[in-house]
Parts: structure tokens; sequence; C-alpha cells
């Protein structure tokens, strides 16, 4: 990514990846699975039950690392249940960010599903995760609403080739200005070149650049 965003169910995080050292005290690495990511990934139709996660004031790309900070009653309830047993959870970006108590139709319906990297426990009692987005994701059925969100999901897929020219020549001139961008962008750091460099999807190129852009929630 050219940088790691920022987002929090319950206002702006205070915990970029970047800033900061974490508190050892409140710190827990939360182990997974399966360490990769997995962009893009999952079969096309495949359900699967989650916690539900509503974020505001971002929108997350698979692909991303982002602090979350974490608050709410219903929020820490979903990390008390659901992350002993499972350590992928959706994200979805809720419509008014003003709204405290956001229901199934309070969010947009096409979300992402993310891995949970680590997870820092704050002395407020507030929790900050550190979630890696993989693929997105859309709700089909709600499963539950208290005490937090659970709904079954499907795997959204994209196209994802270069067979079609007109695709091919898009991708590299977008690429190709991209990368011209960050030369003349000195505070950005080299391991965003390394990152841009070995983007091959046509589809994972406009992830990483849209979750750069700095575009207003519509």
């Amino acid at each position: 990514m050219l940088s790691t965003g920022s987002g929090s169910p319950d206002g702006p995080a205070a915990l970029t990846t970047r800033g900061g050292q974490d508190d050892p005290a409140h710190s827990e690495q939360v182990e997974t699975d399966d360490q990769q990511t997995v962009s893009g990934g999952g079969n096309e139709n495949e359900l699967r039950d989650v916690g539900i996660l509503p974020v505001r004031g971002i929108v997350i790309f698979p692909g991303m690392v982002v602090p979350l900070t974490i608050g709410r009653a219903s929020a820490l309830k979903l990390i008390d249940s659901e992350l002993p047993e499972n350590k992928h959870i959706g994200l979805f970006t809720q419509k008014d960010e003003a709204n405290e108590r956001p229901g199934p139709v309070d969010l947009y319906s096409v979300g992402v599903m993310a891995q949970v990297l680590k997870l820092i426990r704050q002395p407020d009692a507030s929790v900050v995760l550190i979630v890696q987005a993989q693929h997105r994701i859309r709700t089909e059925t709600f499963l539950q609403v208290e005490p937090y969100l659970r709904a079954t999901v499907s795997t959204v897929q994209t196209i994802r080739t270069l067979d079609d020219k007109a695709l091919a020549a898009a991708f590299n001139n977008l690429k190709e200005a991209a990368a011209r961008l960050l030369e003349l962008s000195p505070e950005i750091p080299d391991q965003a070149r390394v990152v841009l460099a070995n983007v091959e999807q046509p589809e994972a190129l406009a992830d990483l650049l849209a979750g750069n852009l700095g575009i207003e929630i519509a």
C-alpha cells in the first residue's frame, strides 16, 4: 500500500501502524491459522457466517492493513465472543457516521473479510485491532443484531484477467502514472514503490490506489 489507513467503529483511530509503541502489557498477538494475505480469495457464492463490525469514516479495500479503535459495547462484545474461535470478521462501512447503533440497513452491503493480526487492549478499556483486509464480501442474511451483528456473507469476485488488450494497456498506463507520482513524493516510503511494482492484477491496482485517494464516503 502507498500508506496505511486508519479508521474506527467509534471515531478516528488514535493509532497508526507507523506511529508509537504498543504497550506490551496490553498487547496480544493473535494467532491465526493462515498467515498469508488472501487478496481476492474465496470462491464465488461461497457462504460463511461471521461477526460483522461496522466501521465509520473509512472504506477498507482488500490488501489494506488498518488499525481500528473500538469502544462501542457491541463491538467489544463481538471481539470477546468471536475472536477466541475465529480470527476473521466482516468489516462494513456504515452509511451515517453519527449513528451509534447501526443495524443491517445502516451498512453498505459490500465490505471485506478481514483477518485480525493483533489485538491491543488500552487502559481506557477500548481495544485497537490491527486487521488485514483479504477480499470483498456481501451480506446475504443477517443472523442476529444483538448483542452484536452476525451475518451470512458471500465472496464477491471480479474479473481478474489481462487478456483484454484495452484493459492491459489501461493497467500499464495507470501503474506507470502511479510510479511517476511516487517519484515526485519523497515523503512516501520506499516500501510503497516495491508494493506497486509487484502489483500484477487490475483489481489489486485499483484497490491500492483507491485506498489512498482520500475520497469522501458517499
